[in-house]
């Protein structure tokens, strides 16, 4: 899978081939974009989004209930089948009940000590801030008792840096995305690599990428597209979209553009700094601002000047499927269309899809 994504990004002269983490990296996984990954990087240790193989669940069924998130259970399933042994930790979040589930399956059915869970407010005001800045104070004691190097504040003003270094360079991979000069699976695809590359290297050549790309990938001036919803995390998937006609010329998803928004003040402790940035970011439909989240969304539409919206939704997921009915009429009343797909996660799944995706682009032509 990584050997397909790291020839296509080759194509456009971006090469990640000797800088993807690997089992000799110390590397501890993360499962949410509210975990803060500058103390994971601060403590010496790499941090790595894990995502799901996709394929058809297995032992993971027997210890979880199939009708939650099959993300959750793709990803249990990898974990007891020895896949992610190579992992020095996993840090979980309270996002939702299913990734509480996982926690508390993880926690009996499989051999890890360094296993932490941070508990990210649903609220956005100070209270929640400061809530959230003593609850990264103790994630980084606890890291500490097991960590390489010590987290203080100056490595993680340190971290901090190169991981705003990367907010920046990735704004200007969604401009070019925007601007037709690239398209929306590379966008994607360097999205997804980012949090699966030793960050300084990745900002390194993905800098040098910047300098010198001369738009000459090949993009489809197709139907303007925004996609939005929760995880996808297959590049090849919004390829999908693109094969029928369509250019994603933005995504917001937890697994793309959405995980990269506003950078961490350097003008402040750093651990308020982190809270600060990681509740205050574009929200998630877990959190309790909605009217945030669906100006969010419209302004990011409008400002790509997008023809219509794909809402991708996986199976069981409460929160977006809760959140979907309100985002659907602010769009409808700013005239943008919007479709909404609901896909199982698993390998294959987003192929039947195609044909709905490919009506409704028809039908914004």
């Amino acid at each position: 899978m990584f050997e397909e994504e790291l020839t296509e990004l080759g194509k456009v002269g971006l090469d990640l081939s000797d800088c993807i983490l690997s089992e000799n990296d110390r590397t501890i996984g993360w499962l949410c974009s509210y975990v803060p990954e500058e103390i994971i990087h601060a403590s010496g240790f790499y941090p790595m989004r894990i995502r799901g193989r996709g394929d058809p669940i297995g032992r993971a069924d027997g210890l979880l209930h199939n009708n939650l998130c099959p993300f959750v259970r793709s990803v249990m399933d990898d974990a007891v089948e020895g896949s992610l042994e190579y992992l020095s930790g996993v840090v979980f979040a309270n996002s939702c009940d299913a990734m509480r589930r996982l926690h508390d399956a993880w926690s009996v059915f499989l051999e890890n000590d360094m296993i932490y869970s941070l508990d990210p407010p649903k609220g956005v005001n100070g209270p929640a801030i400061a809530y959230y800045t003593d609850q990264l104070r103790d994630f980084a004691k606890a890291l500490n008792r097991d960590s390489p190097e010590e987290i203080n504040n100056r490595s993680l003003e340190q971290s901090i840096e190169v991981f705003n270094d990367t907010r920046m360079l990735m704004e200007k991979v969604a401009v070019l995305a925007s601007n037709n000069s690239l398209s929306g699976h590379t966008l994607f695809n360097i999205a997804q690599m980012a949090t699966r590359c030793r960050r300084e290297e990745f900002n390194q050549r993905l800098a040098r990428f910047l300098d010198t790309y001369s738009d000459e990938e090949p993009v489809k001036r197709g139907v303007r597209i925004l996609l939005a919803g929760c995880i996808i995390d297959r590049p090849d998937q919004v390829r999908l979209v693109e094969d029928v006609g369509a250019h994603v010329v933005a995504n917001e998803l937890c697994s793309g553009s959405r995980q990269f928004d506003k950078m961490v003040r350097d003008d402040i402790d750093p651990y308020e700094a982190l809270a600060e940035r990681y509740i205050l970011k574009a929200p998630c439909a877990r959190m309790t601002n909605l009217k945030d989240r669906i100006d969010y969304l419209v302004r990011l539409a409008e400002e790509n000047n997008v023809d219509g919206v794909v809402y991708y939704i996986v199976k069981f997921c409460d929160h977006y499927m809760w959140d979907y009915p309100n985002v659907r009429v602010a769009f409808q009343e700013k005239g943008i269309p919007v479709l909404d797909v609901e896909g199982d996660y698993m390998k294959g799944s987003f192929g039947p899809l195609q044909t709905r995706i490919q009506a409704f682009v028809e039908s914004l032509e």
